[in-house]
Order: structure tokens, then sequence, then C-alpha cells
């Protein structure tokens, strides 16, 4: 996994297939992504 960030928001790709697209999400979302992975 490969996080980019890009002003207000953060591109995310993976690292070992980067041609198979992007996710963009706000620093807000990614934040709330990341607790709610790491609660469960």
């Amino acid at each position: 996994m490969e996080l980019a960030g890009l002003g207000r928001i953060v591109a995310l790709r993976d690292s070992k297939a980067p041609d198979a697209g992007h996710l963009t999400l706000t620093r807000a979302t990614l934040a709330t992504l990341l607790t709610t992975l790491k609660a469960n």
C-alpha cells in the first residue's frame, strides 16, 4: 500500500499493482477508516 498526501486529500494505491487504479480520500475519511480498522 502506498499513500501520497495531496493537500486536502490522500491517494492510496496497491504498491504491487500500481496500474490497477487508486483511491482518493479526504484526510478526515482516511482517519475514520484507520480508526475503524484498528477497532475491529
